[in-house]
């Protein structure tokens, strides 16, 4: 991502440098299909990028992560975001391109499938009426209007290997793992070219080895209890509509994220798997837990748990119940080595400051010694002047 951004920043600069030497030189037709280029590029930056990106979706203002990372890192984020703006919407992706591991270059996204369409259609766009033009141009510059290695040729050999590297940049970044989306979803083109309502693109799914499983209902809505009640068997229930589901994963989604620290996500996230399969009975006869379940309550037929109460539980919920248990058991126990080694630097703190008060009595009465040493020095000094002076007088005394 930081690559194809910063390639297509500089192809914009080779197009503009290239249009500036051919017009020097009268070849206007090769002038005017480069600044098309440039016009081109403009048009996609402001007309459809900032049109939809900042007038429409507002992600700048009204999307709660990207909005949270604008505030937070004010001077890196209006670069950026003037960049795309002004030589390539490309540049958008260095915010969150974890550039150097640099927390100013890890900006998140809520509606990230809305983004991704976005941006992956504009690069799309980008390659058929930009890059497909700008290999001929260079190709019939080469050709036909210049016979030797000046700086027009060279700049035509940078804009085609520009082009070239930036459409190899696209394919693996449009081809990978999109990291933005989830770190376990492979890329759907068929995502560019839905054009439906794009509500469904602020739903928040987890996709492990093909099966997609619902984000679990907020348990603060009475509406949130019936369905996971209801979805024991995973998903969302036939008699609650999409909207109403959507809506609850959004309630869930806002209160996951409103915890502060990771070990508080964690404990949350646990509590929610908790709820979803627990029961009033269960606060009578002692709280039911999933880890509490033998290996025997696996049933292979259907890939499910069977609890003691006949209860169904999800194997991919009992799967992230463990892991959330693991990492909420190391966060633990990092935090107990942090304080562990916080009391240590507090002694040796301690230590440190009876040693320096140590140094500064010692200091002190070094100094007092000093100061008389330096009285009786002048005393001496004194006493030598008044010494020589009586012996002058005496010699002289003598010799007359």
């Amino acid at each position: 991502m930081t690559m194809l951004a910063l390639v297509d920043m500089l192809l914009r600069l080779n197009w503009g440098v290239l249009a500036y030497v051919v017009f020097q030189k009268d070849y206007y037709v090769t002038f005017g299909l480069l600044i098309g280029l440039i016009v081109m590029s403009f048009f996609l930056n402001l007309f459809l990028w900032r049109r939809y990106f900042f007038s429409k979706y507002k992600y700048e203002q009204e999307d709660p992560l990207f909005s949270e990372y604008v505030r937070k890192n004010p001077a890196t984020s209006s670069i950026l975001i003037f960049f795309s703006y002004l030589l390539t919407f490309q540049a958008i992706r260095l915010t969150y391109s974890r550039f150097l591991g640099k927390k100013r270059f890890m900006a998140k996204f809520t509606r990230r499938l809305r983004y991704f369409r976005l941006i992956g259609r504009l690069t799309v766009l980008e390659t058929l009426v930009l890059y497909l033009p700008a290999v001929a141009v260079n190709s019939w510059s080469l050709t036909y209007i210049t016979d030797q290695k000046t700086t027009q040729f060279w700049l035509n050999v940078d804009g085609l290997a520009l082009v070239l590297y930036a459409v190899i940049l696209i394919s693996v970044v449009l081809t990978q793992r999109e990291k933005l989306m989830n770190y376990k979803s492979y890329f759907n083109f068929s995502e560019l070219i839905k054009f439906g309502d794009d509500t469904d693109a602020e739903q928040f799914t987890n996709e492990t080895e093909g099966n997609t499983v619902q984000t679990i209902p907020s348990k603060g809505s009475v509406k949130g209890e019936n369905a996971s009640m209801a979805s024991l068997g995973g998903g969302v229930p036939a008699s609650v509509s999409n909207v109403e589901a959507m809506k609850l994963q959004r309630e869930e989604e806002l209160e996951v994220r409103s915890a502060t620290a990771p070990e508080d996500l964690y404990r949350q996230r646990l509590y929610q798997l908790d709820q979803r399969y627990g029961s009033n009975q269960d606060a009578s006869n002692g709280r039911w837990h999933l880890l509490d379940e033998p290996a025997s309550a696996f049933n292979k037929s259907n890939s499910q748990w069977t609890g003691n109460r006949d209860r169904t539980v999800s194997v991919i919920d009992y799967q992230e119940y463990r892991k959330l248990e693991d990492k909420r058991d190391r966060i633990l126990l990092k935090k107990t080595l942090y304080e562990r080694k916080k009391v240590g630097d507090e002694g040796q703190v301690v230590l440190l400051n009876d040693e320096l008060n140590k140094y500064q009595k010692h200091k002190g009465g070094l100094n007092d010694r000093l100061s008389s040493l330096k009285k009786q020095l002048k005393d001496l000094q004194k006493n030598i002047v008044h010494v020589d002076k009586s012996r002058k007088k005496e010699v002289r005394d003598v010799e007359q």
